[in-house]
């Protein structure tokens, strides 16, 4: 049994007089507060719960293209939702060959009139990690991207991915 819940049911002695198990409930500064007496206790609020951060950051934004409407944040935002598990896992596989890999992956493709990628490349990390991660790149798709007068264009895109053990 463990000494917490033994000690939680005994009866102590302090200074010439018993000390009942339930005397102080509500006086801990780790348990339940009671401020009224009518109230039957108020639990101390919780911390906000935080997400662990990724072990994939990108870094720097790249620059934005020449006027389309497929920008480089709405890219960003699609990689760092849909595809990271995708590129988190290839990672993963990389750090089980060198659990201190690490480094930056420059990433370079171009946004096809139907959204899809073409000359979609990885490099950087390891041989492994690069091919992963340009084999998920061939089944990435992302809006159209279209010029100023509203026709299909393609957009070209770099990025480097900063890969950093945890």
């Amino acid at each position: 049994m463990p000494s917490v819940i033994a000690r939680s049911w005994s009866a102590t002695r302090t200074a010439g007089s018993w000390k009942q198990p339930r005397e102080g409930i509500g006086t801990d500064p780790n348990g339940p507060q009671i401020d009224d007496p009518t109230q039957v206790a108020n639990q101390t609020p919780k911390r906000p719960e935080t997400t662990p951060g990724g072990r994939i950051q990108i870094r720097p934004l790249p620059p934005e293209g020449p006027g389309t409407t497929l920008t480089v944040a709405m890219v960003l935002d699609k990689i760092n939702g849909v595809y990271m598990s995708g590129l988190q896992r290839c990672y993963k596989k990389g750090l089980l060959e060198d659990a201190k890999l690490g480094g930056k992956i420059s990433m370079s493709f171009t946004v096809n009139e139907r959204g899809g990628l073409d000359d979609n490349s990885a490099r950087g990390v390891s041989t492994d990690v690069d091919a992963c991660i340009s084999s998920l790149m061939s089944g990435w798709h992302f809006a159209i991207p279209r010029d100023k007068d509203g026709d299909a264009t393609e957009q070209a895109f770099k990025l480097a991915l900063a890969l950093q053990p945890g």
